[in-house]
Parts: C-alpha cells; structure tokens; sequence
C-alpha cells in the first residue's frame, strides 16, 4: 500500500511535515499521528513542505466551492485525524494570516470534514469560541455548506445573521438554487420571503442552473423581479443574470421580452454574457441590430457598440453577423476609435477587412467620438508601442509618409 504522504499533517505537525515547520502531533491517545502511521505499518514518504502545498494551488481557482487540491491527500485520513489537524492549524499565526498562502489549510480541513460528516463538523464549529478561529472558519462552513441543504442553511442564515452576515449571499445562493430546481413558483416564494426577512437578493448568480423549459416568463413577470436592485457602472445585477439564463435557453424570447420591456440599451447585458459562445452570440446580435429601425440603431450604437471601443474583439465578431455594406463598413470604422484606446493590435483585423482607400480616408479624418465625453467617458491612451505598430501597419497599406505623420498625430493624446 502506498503509505501515508502527509501522516504527520494531523496536530501540529500538520505544519511540521506538510510546510516544513517543527512540532510533534498528538491525539486522544498521546500517540503522535506519526508513530501511529508507523504502526499501522505504512511506509513513508517524503513530507511536505510549502513549496509543495503552493504548487497545489494554482490547479483550481480557490472560489470554487468543489476546490480542495489535498482532498487525494486526505483520502485515507480518520475524521478524528482532520480534526485534530484542523484544530492544530488554527493555532499558528501562518494559517490565521490574511495574504499567506497558508491560510487555505484551515479551509481544505474543514472542507473535507464537511464533505465526510456534515452534522459533525458544523457542531464542531458551533462549539469554537468567538475569536480569529472562529472568523476564519465560518467562511469555510458558509462556503462549503452543501448544496443538497441549501433550504436547512438558508435557516441557519436567518438564526445566526450577526455571525454570518459577511459571507450570507453564499447561503442565500445555495437557497436559490434549490428552489430554481422546483421551478419559478417556488422561486418566486423564495424572493418574497428574502423581501420580509430583510435580505438582499444577490447579485453573483451566474453560476445558478436552470433546469431545461423553467418559465422564466412566470419570473421575470412578477412583482418580485422588477423589484430587484440595478447595478451601475455596466455590473450585472441579480436580474440580469436571470436574464442571461432566459438568454442561454431561448434567446429569442428573452430578446423579446427585453425589447418590450427594457429597450434597446439593456441589449448590452445578453451581448456579454459569458455563458454563451461570443462569437456566434455577437454574429446573431447583429442581425437583431440590421433589422432595426433607424432610432433603435441610433440608441444600440450609443448604448451597446460605444462600450465595445475598449473591447475590439467584440466589435470584430459582431462586423461577422452583418451582411448589409453600409453598417458593415460603419461598424469597422468604430474600430478606428479603438485606437485612440491603445487597442491598435485589436483594432487591426476590423480595418484590414476594408478597402484600403476607405480604410486610409478613416484614419486621416479620425477624431474622438460621443464615447470620449460625459461621466462614463473613455480615456485617450497611445503608448510608444502604439504607434510603432500603427506606424508599421501603415507602411504595409502602402501609406505615403506624409500620410503617416498625419495619421498617428491624431491618435496622439
């Protein structure tokens, strides 16, 4: 049998063995862990010490509530084994030490002791005095409470808001999702009662799933959707990732609803979001914007295409859906005002797709757009590297040298 990798991890020498720190461990018994994996005749391997732990890390983002890269590790651990190394490592400052990468350890411990015997390591915590311990773990419980009782830790929410009011739209999450397993009735039950508990609805629930023909109509119908909070500075709220999830299963409908309802400038939202592919979502976007009329164009462009100035790319997908000359040739000359940006490398393909008169005709009369002006302006930014690309690209269009200085003046801030 392979031995145990990190026998030493529980107690102390959690730390000892597993980031090469000093310390014996011992359980009930006064056996340090050590000794006892020697008796049980498992053979020994090298210990770990930090630099193995941190290359663990970069395996998973540590947001996800699935993360634990010691779970193989602890594999053939006793719960009393977790334990009695949770405890150890929340007695040394590393572990309790915001920006230190051992203060993961606490969580993966408490993590896998969920996973195991839910009911035992909530008691556990339930029993630490209020202190750093406690603060520290109550972000792993709250994280890694399971999704399957997401009802019970909406509850436990309520009964303990003071304790759990910092990491509370996790539970509440965990909540929506189940009741979004029911369908829209039971969701709508579950906002109303967010509403007479004084919760907010979140706003990170992007990662919620729908279950194949949810009535999203009944949802976003209701008293209780359009009362949910709007973000500013384009974040997506709530309803918007509830839009978005309409937007993933019929994309048409939720276009409709949201011209109805919303107008042509809440098209932004569908047209980030990240769920679906972009470059098949902007090509249809865009043959949404070649059927409307003039003034609804007039208000996509100043809502949605002026956004994208930073975002060349999009623009560049979204050029791919349109099959009409005039507005394939004005999309591609918005690119021109990503240059004034500093995205000269991404504004590139949009220009090499046009003619090269026009293409030349653009630049020399580019001047900065409505984008550049009000609260939520962009800012001129063209670095040296800037315009030694644009020099370079220039000079393969076959532009004049004249032409050239002209051009890259104009981009200069």
């Amino acid at each position: 049998m392979v031995g145990r990798a990190m026998a030493v991890f529980a107690g102390a020498a959690l730390l000892g063995g597993v980031l090469g720190w000093g310390g014996g461990a011992r359980q009930g018994d006064g056996k340090e862990v050590s000794s006892i994996a020697a008796e049980r005749g498992e053979g020994q391997r090298a210990k770990w010490r930090k630099e193995d732990f941190l290359k663990a890390l970069p395996r998973v983002s540590p947001d996800r509530k699935d993360f634990n890269p010691l779970t193989k590790e602890l594999a053939d651990w006793t719960d009393e084994e977790l334990r009695a190394a949770l405890e150890a490592s929340l007695t040394h400052p590393d572990c309790l030490l915001p920006g230190d990468p051992a203060e993961w350890i606490p969580r993966f411990l408490m993590a896998e002791w969920m996973r195991r015997d839910f009911d035992a390591a909530l008691a556990w915590f339930e029993g630490l005095e209020p202190g750093k311990s406690k603060e520290k773990m109550t972000m792993a419980v709250v994280v890694h409470w399971p999704e399957e009782r997401g009802e019970e830790g909406f509850e436990y929410l309520l009964a303990n808001r003071e304790l759990l009011s910092r990491w509370s739209s996790s539970l509440v999450i965990n909540a929506f999702q189940g009741r979004v397993n029911d369908g829209a009735a039971a969701v709508l039950d579950f906002m109303h009662r967010l509403g007479e508990e004084g919760q907010d609805f979140p706003f990170g629930i992007d990662g919620i799933k729908y279950p194949p023909g949810f009535d999203f109509p009944a949802l976003v119908g209701s008293d209780e959707f359009a009362g949910l909070k709007e973000l500013g500075g384009g974040a997506y709220s709530g309803a918007d990732w509830i839009l978005c999830a309409w937007h993933m299963q019929d994309r048409e409908a939720a276009y409709d609803w949201l011209m109805a309802n919303r107008g042509v400038g809440a098209l932004d939202k569908i047209a980030g979001n990240h769920r679906v592919n972009r470059e098949e979502n902007l090509a249809w976007l865009a043959g949404k914007f070649e059927a409307m009329d003039g003034s609804e164009r007039e208000e996509f462009g100043s809502a949605v295409l002026e956004k994208w100035i930073r975002f060349p790319d999009m623009l560049r997908h979204f050029a791919g859906g349109l099959k009409e000359p005039a507005l394939l040739d004005e999309i591609r000359g918005i690119g021109v005002q990503s240059i004034f940006v500093g995205e000269v490398h991404g504004a590139m393909p949009l220009l090499e797709e046009m003619k090269p008169a026009r293409r030349i005709e653009l630049l020399e009369n580019a001047e900065p757009g409505p984008a550049f002006s009000g609260v939520d302006r962009h800012y001129r930014h063209f670095t040296e590297t800037d315009e030694a690309l644009l020099r370079r690209k220039l000079a393969e269009w076959q532009a004049g040298e004249e032409q050239i200085e002209r051009i890259v003046s104009r981009f200069k801030p």
